[in-house]
């Protein structure tokens, strides 16, 4: 599906896009898509952890037609508008102004407010007045999907898709996010904790949802809920991926039973990279990714002498004793790459001055205004 690259189309820009626009009015009048359009050679990506020869630890992505690309990006842009203007208030996947750490900080601030406080894909786009245009659109670039399989130089036979949307395709995001929305409004809609001045149901980022229940009970209801309509979408729930965490003194869930599927309970859990406890604190995280950092510097020697550093921000709330411990490695970490030794007895302040770098709490400090002013121009 990939014959005609990228490069094809922005070396010969003025006959492929004639071509390619004559295409797409035929393909926009007829409401049908080439065939070519519809199939995809599927690989596989290491996600860098696992064994390698586990079918878990690999991400299947499918190369799709460019020129199929192209449309999709066309398509994407006509319902970015209705799906922006209908999103769940929850839901941050995809979404322009917000990112994985406006979730991950939702969820510690309500882990922690309640220990301190003890307390079918069509049908949903149709819902919020996507065109028919668009929505036959949609249909038939599924419709009749193929796909192939491909490891190293051997390819396995053609098969049809008959479900979910492909990872690969620029237009995937949207309605999947769109799906996720129309299940989550329909079994959030009498499910709901409070939380001092607002009711929360749930949080999501794409497929990565978190449902909030008052006890067991609520949340088996709920989670039987998600099911039937995830199933209503041709989706399925991954039980083997989702665990239940109770947060304060009478975390005691022992584990629910869902449709003969045991959903097992977890004293911490993993959410979008950041480590969420029962008791809601967050040292253990901190240590964590301090550890992460540490064998990162080490395996990546070589980068440092190059300059180019990338930096990912995450969410914690610090406690003093989390400063000490992030100020400490920030230290190390600019004493090995200076080459300074312990026994040089160097103070920090005199790194600080040759590296230029502020104290990690003021680095926090800094970061915390710049959030709250990002979250003040939020609105509701």
């Amino acid at each position: 599906p990939n014959r005609k690259t990228p490069e094809l189309l922005k070396c010969a820009i003025e006959p492929t896009s004639a071509a390619l626009h004559q295409l797409s009015v035929w393909v926009w009048t007829t409401g049908k898509v080439p065939m070519e359009w519809k199939e995809g050679i599927i690989i596989s990506l290491y996600k860098g952890k696992g064994s390698r020869t586990e079918c878990s630890s690999k991400r299947p992505i499918t190369l799709l037609s460019v020129p199929r690309k192209v449309f999709s990006q066309v398509l994407l842009a006509r319902l970015q508008s209705l799906l922006t203007k209908h999103r769940h208030p929850e839901q941050s996947g995809f979404t322009a102004g917000r990112s994985i750490m406006d979730s991950i900080l939702a969820l510690h601030l309500l882990s922690e407010i309640h220990r301190e406080f003890n307390h079918p894909l069509r049908k949903a786009l149709q819902g919020i007045g996507i065109p028919d245009t668009l929505l036959r659109l949609i249909q038939d670039l599924h419709n009749g999907s193929g796909a192939w399989i491909r490891l190293g130089n051997h390819k396995s036979e053609r098969f049809y898709t008959r479900s979910g949307v492909r990872q690969g395709c620029v237009l995937a995001p949207a309605p999947f996010c769109r799906a996720m929305d129309w299940i989550l409004k329909h079994i959030t809609a009498n499910i709901s904790i409070t939380i001092s001045w607002k009711l929360f149901s749930d949080l999501d980022y794409a497929d990565n949802v978190v449902l909030l229940g008052l006890d067991a009970n609520n949340l088996r209801d709920t989670l039987e809920s998600f099911q039937r309509e995830a199933a209503s979408l041709g989706l399925q729930v991954s039980w083997v991926k989702t665990k239940i965490q109770s947060i304060g003194a009478n975390a005691a869930i022992q584990g629910i039973q869902v449709d003969g599927q045991t959903v097992e309970a977890v004293d911490n859990f993993i959410y979008l990279g950041s480590k969420l406890l029962s008791n809601g604190y967050s040292e253990p995280d901190v240590l964590r990714r301090i550890g992460i950092a540490a064998s990162a510097m080490k395996d990546l020697h070589r980068v440092w002498s190059q300059g180019k550093v990338k930096l990912s921000i995450k969410v914690w709330t610090p406690l003093k004793q989390d400063m000490r411990k992030l100020e400490t490695f920030h230290m190390h970490c600019q004493r090995r790459l200076l080459g300074i030794k312990w026994s040089d007895f160097i103070r920090n302040t005199v790194i600080a001055t040759r590296t230029g770098l502020e104290r990690i709490e003021v680095i926090i400090n800094h970061r915390r205004w710049a959030l709250f002013g990002h979250i003040g121009r939020l609105g509701d």
